[in-house]
């Protein structure tokens, strides 16, 4: 047993290559995509189309929530020079309780935001899908409260993502999302006679905890140490919260159209946001699939040889990318 998990170990819970985490975030990244399709077909196959609608509408709160408040701070762009300049340094332990802060700090602001938004959530679904008729908003408030779970599970998830992305430890970081669309794909094949359209939606939080879970298991074999505590006087955060300023403000942009678009579509024929919703998913696939899967996996090289002023090698890894 002790041989077979070694042999686990070795063959997937280890540091990647550039070229080898390319290839397994571009194959993670069309299994997830394909996955989200056959989500969505499953969701338009099992449950009306305004029925549908209220899913993807409830989306947007939990969606606004994790944007605001986590995936700026948490962007490999933001954390990944940061944290992998510390680890290079030697600074370990600098490295560690700067990832420790963010895992607790976005954990509490998270918590706080989304209980506000659990009492709130019937006014926030008026100003979203004010087209919706009262027996929908009630289930898009409903799903909300339901997924208001997931930022949290999310907040946490990405930030073990960046640790692991950091060492180069691509097979998690990758393919925890198909267990995300896995789980809400089969929670609504079993659960939907019995639940209804709430299948999706704790489908969603399972698959969230799975997401959680599976990179939870390779920190493991990381040299990591969680500490307790928020340290906040640390050079290091303020230069982390400095760098996620423009992310930050990128992300309030985009959800501010996303509020649009579902404020708009609730006011036209049912299935408009549920289109438009697919149409983004089909858009973002051949992106993520050839541009985000390499950039992904070349950019903790970049910011080692960054950090290690190796001019030449970043020159180097950066036009053999593009």
């Amino acid at each position: 047993m002790d041989y077979k998990i070694t042999m686990f170990k070795r063959s997937f819970f280890r540091n990647q290559s550039s070229s080898l985490g390319a290839s397994i975030l571009a194959i993670a990244y069309a299994g997830s995509y394909l996955l989200g399709l056959v989500r969505d077909r499953t969701l338009a196959y099992y449950f009306p189309t305004a029925i549908k609608e209220t899913y993807d509408a409830a989306f947007q709160v939990p969606d606004l929530i994790f944007n605001l408040f986590a995936a700026g701070i948490l962007s490999a762009a933001v954390f990944l020079p940061i944290f992998r300049e510390l680890v290079d340094e030697k600074e370990e332990e600098k490295a560690y309780s700067l990832a420790s802060t963010l895992m607790n700090l976005i954990s509490i602001i998270i918590i706080a935001i989304g209980l506000v938004c659990f009492f709130t959530m019937p006014a926030l679904t008026k100003l979203i899908v004010p087209g919706f008729d009262p027996e929908r908003q009630v289930l898009v408030t409903n799903l909300s409260r339901i997924m208001l779970l997931s930022p949290l599970l999310f907040g946490v998830s990405n930030v073990i993502g960046n640790i692991l992305y950091s060492f180069k430890r691509f097979f998690s970081y990758g393919f925890a999302i198909l267990l995300y669309n896995g789980s809400i794909i089969l929670s609504i094949i079993f659960l939907q006679a019995s639940l209804g359209i709430y299948s999706a939606a704790i489908g969603l939080v399972i698959g969230v905890l799975l997401h959680l879970v599976f990179r939870l298991i390779e920190l493991s074999f990381t040299p990591f140490k969680y500490r307790f505590g928020i340290q906040l006087k640390s050079t290091e955060f303020w230069q982390l919260i400095k760098l996620a300023i423009p992310k930050t403000l990128g992300q309030i942009t985009y959800q501010g159209n996303l509020f649009i678009f579902n404020r708009i579509g609730s006011l036209l024929q049912a299935g408009s946001i549920s289109a438009f919703s697919y149409a983004r998913n089909i858009q973002s696939f051949p992106v993520s699939l050839f541009g985000i899967s390499l950039a992904s996996a070349v950019f903790p090289d970049l910011s080692s040889q960054a950090a290690g002023r190796e001019q030449t090698k970043l020159s180097a890894s950066l036009q053999k990318s593009i």
